[in-house]
């Protein structure tokens, strides 16, 4: 990701780096949540057998009296066009199997919603499981790996991003592999998919999200997570019926446009064993680096304090009998909070089909960052 996306917040891991981490105290994480966690940075999204005056009176109990906070703009920088071949090669003791992963930039629903949906059909033609090309081709034809995925992920407040990756089978490399892939994209490019192709993936796209609706969290998961990069509640409404409009043609532009091997680089990273390290290639030399922590239990203590202060200065005092929990998630590279509260104090993945029902339940994600 920092190479895919350079200068950027998308290319900062969601908790930061390492070395970063390890210098982090216990008043930087303080300072944090005073920056971004206030109602007016939150999404609060419940399902259920409940009223919406019932939810009104509840949620101005729980959050009326914590006062909103200004909140920084967010000045995303706009990407370079990536020209040379970047490639990545990591070596670990702890490996076991190979694993390749690449990397294409694309636009995110919020910047071209046409052609993210268009995206998303040809993703479900490449990667949909083991009927889909990329799996016929490297996994059930040539024997080249025992797994393989094509990902795009289109809700991202600024880029989106195309992830493919692979495992080689034990006696196959990954440069094999590699050139296997750009093989199948090059043949995508220059021949187009077939109309039967087209039909049966916007069929799966448009069942699966129904079967979303199945469960009380699915719905809220889909909410939260389109709602906090931007989108409306229309666009989340009508995208079966939006995913269907999808032309064969506009699919096969954005297959030229996005991930044509002759006009378009990914970034590309191997991740080996250490058996696999050419002879005479020293590894990176480890960081040696103290770190001085507090004890854990003086810790707790102040987060406790720290837990029983803010609560009396932002919202008072908790009355008891409040049967509805606060959920918040930190995800630095969206741009909102979404809170969740939830009376069977359940959150789950947004993946059909069918969860255990609770009688209310609701469900948020924080966002300050979709995989189906």
């Amino acid at each position: 990701n920092a190479r895919a996306f350079p200068d950027h917040p998308y290319g900062v891991p969601i908790i930061g780096w390492m070395d970063e981490i390890a210098e982090l105290t216990y008043e930087d994480a303080k300072s944090y949540y005073k920056k971004w966690y206030a109602p007016n940075n939150a999404i609060l999204i419940i399902t259920g057998d409940v009223t919406p005056a019932d939810v009104f009176a509840k949620a101005i109990d729980i959050y009326g009296d914590i006062e909103k906070i200004e909140l920084p703009e967010r000045d995303y920088v706009s990407h370079p066009e990536i020209k040379a071949q970047q490639k990545i090669v990591t070596y670990d003791p702890d490996v076991r199997e190979a694993a390749l992963i690449q990397i294409y930039r694309a636009p995110s629903a919020i910047e071209n919603k046409q052609d993210a949906l268009a995206l998303r059909v040809l993703s479900e033609i490449l990667g949909g499981g083991p009927s889909s090309r990329l799996y016929q081709s490297l996994v059930t034809r040539q024997k080249l790996a025992s797994s393989i995925s094509f990902n795009y992920d289109d809700l991202k407040s600024a880029n989106g991003s195309i992830i493919i990756s692979a495992t080689p089978l034990p006696d196959k490399t990954v440069q094999r592999v590699e050139k296997a892939i750009t093989a199948e994209l090059d043949t995508l490019v220059n021949k187009g998919i077939s109309d039967q192709e087209l039909m049966d993936a916007v069929t799966r796209l448009k069942d699966s999200a129904v079967y979303a609706r199945d469960s009380l969290s699915g719905p809220a998961m889909i909410i939260g997570r389109a709602m906090s990069v931007g989108m409306s509640l229309d666009d989340i409404e009508y995208w079966p019926h939006d995913i269907s409009t999808v032309t064969k043609v506009h699919v096969e532009y954005v297959a030229n446009t996005y991930l044509n091997p002759e006009s378009i680089t990914p970034v590309t990273g191997y991740l080996l064993p250490e058996s696999k390290r050419p002879e005479g290639e020293k590894p990176e030399a480890e960081s040696t680096k103290k770190i001085e922590t507090e004890p854990e239990t003086d810790i707790e203590d102040k987060i406790e304090d720290e837990v029983k202060d803010e609560v009396e200065d932002r919202a008072g005092d908790v009355k008891p009998d409040r049967a509805t929990e606060d959920k918040s998630q930190d995800m630095p590279d969206q741009d909102e909070d979404v809170d969740a509260a939830s009376d069977e104090q359940e959150t789950t993945e947004a993946k059909p089909p069918t969860e255990e029902e609770a009688k209310t339940e609701s469900t948020s994600q924080s966002a300050p960052s979709h995989n189906e």
